[in-house]
């Protein structure tokens, strides 16, 4: 069943406004309101078709964004769900490009989402593997990469779960951006840094955060100690750093700093850390990771690594703008890294002891 964006909003009792809104996912709109306008998109199998205004003249690319669903990712917060989609738009506006949007899940059969992603006409794909680690999918991303080229339409990966070895990639480089974030912690004289992770651990860009805060302990010589290396509990938006940040103090020589896998878990830690009288950065500095915007408003001011979403958004539009001019033209793949940048704030000091 195919309905226009006016009967999408006659539905759900709204605006037209309001439902373009939503589905852009803009802070303009009610939590409640966007999850029901979502749910009735999934429901008629809605997929939204932004026109940028671009410039005036030239050409217009049609552009489809696939990517899996957000209702069923629990590791994202709102606002990097907003950040994630609203680089996006923003990107294909930059470019002249309109974008639309493909959601598929682990439910889904690769006829299926083959049926819905090429059923529009698009003249390129921007891909995001990026979903959780436990979860079994139906079909092999790579195999839609593969079946866009055997079509003839450019596809570019970004946010990829697994390494991509058969197409285009930009990708914001989470190794290098853990290891900034404890070379800063070695140079200010920190020698015993604790790491924090949380589930799921086997999540790749926890992972890669994990490998960078190894890489800096080992150019400045310090050998790794596991009994530093904790996982906070809880999934989703959920975290509980007690047991993790209990285990760190009981050590008989507990860390002077700590590098968490996310900004969410820093949060808590440095939540859980004041309620043992443990003062930031004083006693114990902190790094967190994404730099999300509660990051500017905690007391301490967080520390933390910004991932630069948009700037990958950005360059993955103009890489796949690029070969859809190209055409047939294009023959080597292109991987493309965004390194990461460190905002420093108020929860990281100079070892004074």
């Amino acid at each position: 069943m195919t309905i226009t964006m006016q009967e999408l909003a006659d539905y759900c009792g709204v605006t037209k406004m309001t439902v373009s809104r939503a589905l852009r996912s803009s802070g303009s709109v009610k939590i409640d309101t966007r999850e029901q306008i979502l749910e009735a998109a999934r429901y008629f199998n809605y997929v939204p078709r932004f026109v940028s205004p671009g410039r005036i003249g030239g050409k217009i690319y049609n552009i489809v964004y696939f990517t899996f669903d957000p209702e069923s990712d629990q590791r994202l917060s709102e606002e990097l769900l907003v950040r994630h989609l609203g680089g996006c738009f923003n990107a294909a506006k930059q470019h002249n490009c309109n974008l639309s949007i493909c959601y598929f899940n682990e439910k889904q059969t690769y006829d299926e989402i083959e049926e819905n992603l090429f059923s529009h006409a698009c003249s390129g794909i921007f891909f995001s593997t990026n979903f959780p680690s436990d979860i079994k999918l139906n079909f092999i991303p790579e195999d839609f990469i593969k079946a866009a080229g055997k079509r003839g339409i450019p596809c570019v990966t970004v946010n990829a779960s697994s390494p991509i070895l058969c197409g285009n990639t930009v990708l914001k480089d989470d190794i290098y951006g853990a290891y900034i974030a404890t070379k800063y912690l070695l140079e200010s004289g920190h020698r015993r840094i604790a790491f924090i992770t949380r589930e799921p651990v086997n999540y790749r860009g926890y992972e890669e955060r994990f490998r960078g805060y190894r890489q800096a302990l080992e150019e400045f010589n310090i050998g790794f100690a596991p009994e530093l290396c904790v996982k906070a509990a809880g999934f989703g938006m959920i975290i509980d750093c007690f047991d993790a940040i209990d285990a760190l103090l009981a050590l008989e020589e507990s860390p002077t700093a700590i590098v968490a896998v996310n900004d969410l878990t820093a949060i808590e830690t440095m939540k859980v850390l004041g309620q043992r009288n443990i003062k930031i950065p004083e006693d114990i500095s902190i790094i967190g990771y994404d730099n999300i915007g509660e990051s500017k408003f905690t007391n301490p001011k967080l520390t933390s690594v910004n991932t630069r979403i948009p700037d990958v958004q950005t360059r993955a539009i103009q890489l796949l703008v690029e070969l859809i001019e190209k055409g047939s033209k294009h023959t080597e793949f292109q991987h493309v890294k965004i390194e990461p940048l460190l905002v420093i704030r108020d929860s990281t000091s100079i070892l004074k002891r």
